[in-house]
């Protein structure tokens, strides 16, 4: 289940991916952790409006600590990232 949610995350959702990577969050540890909430997210993403909006955000220069308004799995992606081990 985690393998199959992680190759949907890399294929369909880019924008979800690249947060990740982006905010410093293990997406393999979301993943094994709340499989769930992964998919929902991952549904999220797909419908999102923003794509471009959300790759020129992650394309800035600007270190950022915190998920953008517009992304619709903000409230996910402020969990995760309180989750996140310091360091």
């Amino acid at each position: 289940m985690d393998s199959m949610l992680l190759r949907m995350l890399d294929q369909y959702t880019p924008e979800m991916a690249g947060m990740f990577e982006r905010l410093g969050v293990d997406r393999s540890e979301v993943v094994s952790h709340s499989p769930g909430l992964t998919s929902v997210a991952i549904k999220n993403c797909i419908r999102c409006p923003d794509k471009v909006i959300c790759r020129a955000w992650q394309a800035s220069e600007e270190d950022f600590r915190e998920p953008p308004e517009f992304c619709p799995d903000a409230v996910l992606f402020h969990q995760w990232c309180s989750q996140k081990a310091p360091g």
